[in-house]
């Protein structure tokens, strides 16, 4: 997928370099930068019973993305097995 204009203003160009390192550390390979990067909000938590299926509800449309042929960043479902692998690198 080439629309990805927005991604590109983060990903392209030596002064995006260390942008491009972050992402790489979550797990990007070279093909990802071609790709449209996503962001997906989830305000998911234990605390109150009306957040509890806000989790499914992100996983589903991360899921959604990927088989769309983007790149998904999200801040609780998406993430997370991509930080693990991150934090057994590092430890």
């Amino acid at each position: 997928m080439s629309d990805n204009t927005r991604s590109r203003k983060i990903t392209e160009g030596i002064e995006r370099t260390p942008n491009r390192a972050m992402l790489r550390a979550v797990g990007f390979g070279d093909d990802d930068f071609d790709k449209p990067i996503i962001g997906v909000a989830n305000a998911y938590s234990t605390l109150t019973p009306c957040n509890a299926g806000l989790n499914n509800l992100a996983k589903h449309a991360v899921n959604a993305l990927r088989e769309a042929d983007t790149l998904p960043l999200a801040n609780q479902s998406g993430c997370q097995d991509r930080h693990l692998r991150v934090h057994r690198s590092l430890v």
